[in-house]
């Protein structure tokens, strides 16, 4: 099984600068959020992190975070100590694997025909794993040429989420939607049939950076009000390994 980008998805999804776009802004804010809530605290390790936007914000706020990637990515500034490129997770050093009791998933098993088999790996690949953070593009009535441009196999429910516990033989300690700003407009492009842009455009220039963050704040803060069970674009789940 592979999770690695072309370099045409590359391109669009992680041009310099995309640590700067809003997407990503509130996406890792979210992340940080739940990795707080997870109830093993120790070293953390992003499998399918791209070129290292959200080890880079993690580490940015104290988490003891690493990444790797399976396709030959360029990290981006600054994270070329802390994200493996061009190596499947589980051919690392079992001294490695060994180090990290949080692993996380994000944007990365829609990618995958048999999810299952591929976390179902993860218990004894990494034995010291205690939680799993798994975030996902979000439901089925939602997918447009973005997933297909991107290899989604599809998009996820929180039923779904729940039982993929099953085949990591773990509880789902919480899960929830987000983005769910973006929920109505997504449906109204689904239905459209006009299509979604997929490639990033990071601001340029001191006034674009500002109101992408601007909109990053206020992706979480809908987020913050609405109930988790509230449909969004994004979804999420925090298994414990027991």
């Amino acid at each position: 099984m592979s999770t690695a980008f072309s370099d045409d998805q590359y391109d669009s999804a992680y041009a310099d600068g995309a640590d700067r776009y809003w997407w990503s802004l509130a996406r890792n804010r979210r992340i940080e959020k739940l990795m707080a809530t997870l109830a093993a605290q120790g070293p953390a390790l992003e499998i399918g992190c791209g070129r290292g936007l959200v080890v880079a914000a993690l580490r940015n706020h104290g988490v003891d975070c690493r990444g790797v990637e399976l396709a030959p990515a360029r990290p981006v500034a600054g994270m070329e100590s802390f994200v493996l490129t061009g190596t499947d997770a589980f051919a690392m050093a079992p001294e490695e694997r060994a180090r990290y009791s949080r692993l996380m998933l994000l944007d990365v098993i829609e990618h995958l025909p048999e999810p299952e088999e591929f976390v179902a790996r993860l218990r004894s690949a990494f034995p010291n794993a205690r939680s799993l953070l798994v975030t996902v593009p979000a439901r089925a009535e939602l997918w447009s040429n973005f997933d297909e441009h991107f290899g989604h196999f599809r998009r996820y429910d929180l039923a779904d989420l729940d039982r993929l516990a099953n085949a990591l033989r773990a509880r789902v300690a919480s899960s929830g939607y987000f983005f769910r700003a973006l929920y109505l407009p997504g449906l109204a492009v689904a239905r459209s049939g006009r299509g979604r842009a997929t490639r990033i455009v990071p601001p340029s220039g001191a006034f674009s950076s500002w109101l992408h963050r601007m909109l990053g704040a206020a992706m979480g803060l809908v987020d913050a009000v609405l109930p988790a069970k509230i449909p969004g674009s994004s979804a999420y789940a925090c298994y414990e390994l027991d």
